[in-house]
């Protein structure tokens, strides 16, 4: 983790990618689209900032796209189009978009690993968070009846 807090910032690999080479990152976002080509899988993810638990912060705003090649098949269904994920991964330049976009580059990174999120990332009063309870829900803190009451 050391390692990848002196990450270059995700504007600075946009905009020289091939600079980059080499270099691993810990990386985020929402697929936004998502493509087989042989054995490899390709992913364009919605870059969004990561908290400090390495989740993805869906209520910041993206630096952009980048590109991230799996290489193995990975199951569509759980990295459908829409999923938040996290990743490491190497820096191995840049690549085309999967989205049809004219003349767009995006840093094409290598993944070592990659997990997405299965749990909706819901806040206020439906969020399952026990520190984002309303007052006054003691359960939250295993005050009350239930399984483990004391």
């Amino acid at each position: 983790m050391e390692r990848l807090k002196r990450q270059p910032s995700f504007i600075n690999l946009t905009a020289r990618p091939k600079r980059y080479k080499g270099k691993e990152v810990f990386l985020g976002g929402t697929v936004a689209a998502f493509k087989k080509s042989g054995k490899k899988t390709y992913l364009e993810i919605i870059e969004l900032p990561l908290d400090d638990s390495g989740k993805p912060a869906v209520d910041l705003p993206s630096e952009g796209r980048f590109i991230a090649e799996v290489s193995q098949e990975i199951d569509p269904t759980l990295f459908s189009v829409g999923t938040v994920v996290t990743l490491t991964g190497i820096v191995e330049g840049a690549a085309q978009g999967i989205i049809p976009e004219e003349g767009s580059l995006f840093p094409l990174i290598r993944t070592k690993r990659i997990s997405p999120w299965k749990e909706p990332m819901t806040y206020g009063k439906n969020s399952t968070n026990w520190y984002d309870q309303p007052e006054g829900n003691l359960h939250a803190w295993g005050w009350g009846p239930g399984a483990y009451w004391w």
